[in-house]
């Protein structure tokens, strides 16, 4: 599969791309917005290292339990991605707030509208991303938001327009308050271009969407082998974490690398093995009978109706 069709699969399902300037979208006429509950709170958990604490939010599954990450050192805060719910984009800049430090900045791991939507609650703070990432919401931008607040009916429960992270991110170390961050990219694996952070100090690796943990991943990119490749290439490069950060789940441990790893060699095979759309779904439901979020298979079950 060549890129343009990996992005036309991906813009057909989850809204990967699109261009032109965004517009004021609305629900169809006559048709009804859909209840989008955010009453249920954020999941919070903390890591603690040496002058630095992690904090991971996670949304419910209802919200594809997607996650931000606070990297709070003696005097600042670093957010990572903001939600794609308004109510759960509030809910985390009220926790951010609560802790009672400056926002040094907020950085938007990679171009899909369940990480960067929820800038618009952070309008105030400093916003970076690599400069690929910047191109990917400036041109996905309008389609996301068309596909959220028109045809999956959720209005206001997400954002009008997006909110373009104004700083070009560069790979390396970034220093601050005696802490490291280690900013490094890998390209052409879940999605075009996305952020890997290293907190040395945690002991930590935020991978965002490169892992998923307990629920299924979007893994019909057409990007599988590399992206198998760019997960052991982190194995390789950090083998001291002990903590590894997803962008969907909870956090875990190093061994949820190797679990996506066997997660995708097993994906692959059931993708090139051009089963009808119930055999396909139940390969993984089976394959996989512990992990949640089964409508991600279902949208990859409708992607491949549609090429039939």
């Amino acid at each position: 599969m060549n890129r343009a069709t990996i992005l036309l699969v991906q813009a057909s399902l989850l809204g990967a791309c699109g261009g032109g300037a965004p517009a004021a979208a609305h629900p169809e006429p006559g048709a009804e917005c859909v209840a989008v509950d955010t009453s249920v709170p954020l999941a919070v958990s903390r890591i603690e290292g040496d002058g630095v604490v992690v904090h991971t939010l996670i949304a419910p599954d209802s919200s594809a339990a997607v996650t931000s990450h606070v990297v709070e050192t003696e005097g600042h805060l670093v957010v990572f991605d903001t939600q794609l719910f308004r109510g759960y984009a509030r809910q985390l800049r009220e926790y951010v707030d609560g802790l009672g430090k400056p926002i040094d900045r907020v950085v938007i791991t990679h171009g899909h509208p369940d990480h960067y939507l929820g800038l618009e609650f952070f309008e105030d703070a400093p916003s970076w991303a690599f400069e690929e990432t910047r191109v990917d919401i400036q041109q996905r931008q309008r389609f996301h938001i068309r596909m959220h607040r028109e045809t999956e009916r959720e209005c206001d429960a997400v954002a009008e327009r997006a909110v373009i992270p104004t700083n070009v991110l560069e790979e390396g170390d970034y220093e601050l308050d005696g802490i490291t961050l280690r900013f490094s990219r890998a390209r052409d694996a879940e999605d075009n271009d996305q952020l890997i952070v290293h907190v040395p100090a945690a002991r930590t690796l935020i991978l965002q969407d490169l892992v998923a943990n307990e629920v299924h991943p979007y893994s019909a990119t057409g990007m599988i082998p590399h992206w198998i490749e760019v997960l052991r290439a982190a194995q390789e490069t950090y083998p001291d974490i002990e903590h590894v950060l997803a962008g969907h789940g909870p956090p875990g441990g190093p061994e949820v690398i190797p679990e996506m790893i066997g997660y995708l060699e097993g994906a692959a095979r059931i993708h090139e093995a051009d089963l009808e759309p119930e055999a396909f779904r139940d390969a993984f439901l089976s394959g996989w009978p512990d992990r949640r979020g089964t409508y991600v298979v279902e949208m990859m079950v409708t992607m491949l109706r549609s090429r039939r």
